[in-house]
């Protein structure tokens, strides 16, 4: 019972793979002094309202936008959806919400597009 490369604690997990490794999509590292670190997620994706989000595609297209420099979005808390994608927009020439939402509907389902932080995450 003391496996320890995983493979009997997570035995029973369909995601399991070859080598008995449950992959939680966690990014990390290891040091032998200070031990294990996340640093972060393979796939962010989140759901919103039973929806699958995954914030890259829409951090793409606002950055394809004219003047947006760049773009991060999040998921933030939500009591009717669970979550919600917000995003904090860097430009150098400013930009109109209303005109930013109104182009990323072009492209975009109404669930995916995200609530336009006024914080600035970038300076």
């Amino acid at each position: 019972m003391n496996d320890r490369d995983g493979a009997y604690l997570f035995a029973s997990f369909e995601d399991v793979n070859s080598e008995g490794y449950f992959e939680t999509g966690d990014l990390g590292t290891y040091c032998p002094k200070r031990g294990l670190h996340i640093s972060g997620r393979k796939d962010r994706l989140f759901i919103s309202g039973g929806e699958n989000i995954h914030p890259e595609e829409i951090e793409r297209l606002l950055q394809s936008i004219e003047g947006i420099t760049h773009a991060e979005v999040v998921p933030t808390p939500d009591e009717e959806f669970g979550f919600r994608p917000t995003a904090y927009i860097e430009s150098d020439q400013g930009y109109e919400e209303e005109a930013l939402k109104t182009h990323l509907k072009i492209f975009l389902p109404n669930f995916k597009i995200p609530r336009l932080s006024p914080r600035n995450l970038f300076s």
